[in-house]
């Protein structure tokens, strides 16, 4: 299953982005089969971990945070991820989703805009992501 923030806000190892316009989040669908006398049983995996894809990054106003986050990005490894944004019901109700990815790193090959040469969406891997949902 997918899960799609839109207009996020994210933290990214203490590195506060103001802006993502989407984060959507693959779960790893690994699963085994055990063969019994009844036949094959298909079996759900623990594995918590995932891709998570930033999309639309707006970069900081300042340059000290810029470089902070040029510097993320090249060394590729990421403790903590927290990805939060706001969605509706069916009836308007706003409330808050926060997603959330430890032990990950940047994956190679993501995409770069070629006038500053900085990115602007990239993908992520994760250990371990685990999702909350609150009341705005």
């Amino acid at each position: 299953m997918v899960y799609v923030l839109n207009e996020a806000k994210a933290e990214i190892d203490n590195l506060k982005i103001s802006h993502i316009t989407s984060v959507s989040v693959e779960e790893n669908d690994d699963s085994s089969s055990v063969v019994t006398s009844d036949g094959d049983v298909i079996l759900p995996s623990n594995n918590t971990g995932g891709t998570i894809t930033i999309e639309g990054l707006e970069l900081p106003d300042d340059v000290e945070e810029l470089v902070e986050l040029e510097k993320l990005i090249k060394s590729r490894n990421i403790d903590k991820a927290t990805f939060s944004g706001i969605a509706f019901t069916q009836k308007g109700e706003p409330y808050q989703r926060t997603i959330t990815g430890s032990n990950g790193f940047i994956l190679r090959g993501s995409e770069w805009t070629p006038t500053d040469g900085v990115t602007r969406s990239f993908d992520c891997k994760f250990n371990k992501i685990t999702f909350d949902y609150k009341k705005a």
